[in-house]
């Protein structure tokens, strides 16, 4: 076996390689796995496709997380556990939640979340246009039966059910429901929403049409929100201040009416997406109930705080120059709300990490710094993530070509290709499609060889 020549764009060279593992069954002592392990490392990580790594893993008969734990020995990139807080309430979170199996990042937005919910409008910072509430809404998404994610955001509400006078809503409620509830109550309507499984909170198409367009308003937390309904007239809700928490798949976000995109709904959520966990424990030991009454402490205790948040000069300075600097815009519609709403959830997660570490109502540079690097270690994942989600009927399409060739090891002749596809379109419509991969680049040709390949964009499609 031969590594794949290397003047071949990226995607054929990990096609031919794919298919020169695809029957092969050896184990680690065999003297190719090293090479081609480095090999791989090499790739640069846009290149490299998880496929990649379950085919060396059953052709070596090594484990998959150990191949990925190889491969990701030289990897340039940050882990996202040297951007925790080393002390306060999160990093106990944190620790309390060590050896369950979710994904850290999904447990760290999890103690985020539950403690903005707590914090309500008792904390904010004052943008001058508006206060900023440090409540989120947080999603976080992974493949069906992975990740453990609604497991994950159960750890949380738990804490908060037990400790807090905030409302958690559960349940699927009628947006008219909804509003009566707190019109009744008057006062404050602060409230968060727990989706274990976002498709069954929002329901059917019929549902989300009216339950949409009222969590988009909600969900900005307005002093004072109004409805017109038919059977009491005008109802009033005050000091607004909803958080929310849930977990879905990328395929059920991409059954949401398309106007939850263009219309700002899905811009207000923290989306984190993960596609896997490399956590693993068969008989975890219990967790600590040493650390959950500490945890339980604390959030009685922050209850009752109340805090105007300032910046440091230094902290003030740091912020106009990287307002200044950073890029906001995006030529993506769907992408394009979460970098207007970026400096906003900046300054809401360097409130909470702020508040979990101690009582002062000061933000630091450290708080913003930190702030930031967690943002963008998140939404590395976003592009890939809201381009899934803005697909469309010929989107589908195109998906399921690719997926052709992803099954196919990455890479298959146009006969073989065209015959796949025979009961679904005729030779112009497979044209089409194949015109439209390459276009996107997604998909590219190898003349020589009349072979279609994908391109590391096709992977990670």
């Amino acid at each position: 076996m031969t590594q794949p020549v290397n003047k071949l764009p990226y995607g054929r060279q990990v096609a031919l390689l794919m298919d020169q593992l695809g029957g092969m069954r050896s184990n680690r002592t065999d003297k190719r796995f090293e090479p081609l392990v480095q090999w791989v490392r090499d790739l640069p990580g846009h290149a490299r496709p998880p496929e990649l790594l379950t085919t060396l893993s059953r052709a070596f008969s090594v484990p998959e997380g150990e191949i990925k734990r190889l491969i990701d020995h030289k990897e340039d990139t940050v882990d996202f556990e040297s951007l925790l807080p080393r002390t306060g309430w999160l990093a106990d979170y944190i620790q309390y939640t060590r050896y369950t199996e979710p994904p850290t990042v999904f447990h760290f937005f999890v103690g985020c979340a539950v403690l903005g919910g707590l914090l309500r409008r008792n904390v904010h910072y004052d943008k001058g246009y508006a206060k900023l509430f440090p409540n989120l809404s947080v999603i976080l998404v992974a493949p069906s039966g992975k990740c453990r994610k609604t497991s994950c955001c159960e750890l949380g509400i738990g804490l908060l059910r037990k400790t807090s006078i905030v409302t958690i809503l559960a349940d699927k409620i009628t947006p008219e429901a909804l509003t009566n509830a707190y019109a009744e109550k008057g006062g404050d309507a602060t409230l968060m929403f727990f989706a274990g499984e976002l498709k069954q909170f929002l329901g059917d198409q019929k549902y989300m049409q009216g339950m949409i367009p009222l969590l988009t308003r909600l969900l900005d937390s307005p002093d004072e929100w109004s409805s017109e309904t038919i059977g009491k007239g005008k109802l009033t809700l005050t000091n607004v201040c909803f958080s929310m928490l849930g977990a879905s798949t990328m395929d059920w976000l991409k059954q949401l009416p398309s106007d939850s995109f263009g219309g700002g709904f899905m811009s207000r959520f923290l989306l984190v997406v993960q596609e896997s966990t490399p956590r693993s424990f068969p008989l975890p030991p219990p967790m600590s109930a040493t650390l959950r009454g500490s945890l339980m402490k604390r959030l009685i205790e922050l209850q009752h705080l109340r805090s105007k948040f300032s910046l440091t000069a230094n902290a003030e300075d740091w912020y106009r120059t990287w307002y200044d600097s950073k890029s906001l815009g995006s030529e993506d519609k769907l992408f394009s709300g979460y970098f207007e709403r970026k400096p906003d959830n900046l300054f809401r997660l360097a409130m909470l990490l702020a508040v979990a570490e101690d009582n002062a109502a000061v933000l630091e540079v450290r708080h913003l710094r930190s702030a930031l690097s967690i943002l963008d270690w998140t939404e590395a994942q976003l592009p890939q993530a809201f381009g899934q989600l803005g697909s469309n009927a010929q989107g589908e399409e195109v998906s399921r070509m690719v997926g052709q060739l992803k099954r196919n090891g990455g890479s298959m002749k146009h006969s073989d290709w065209l015959r796949r596809n025979s009961s679904r379109m005729n030779a112009r419509q497979f044209k089409e499609g194949v015109d439209t991969l390459r276009q996107a680049k997604l998909v590219d040709f190898d003349g020589i060889a009349g072979v279609y390949f994908l391109t590391p964009d096709g992977w990670r499609l």
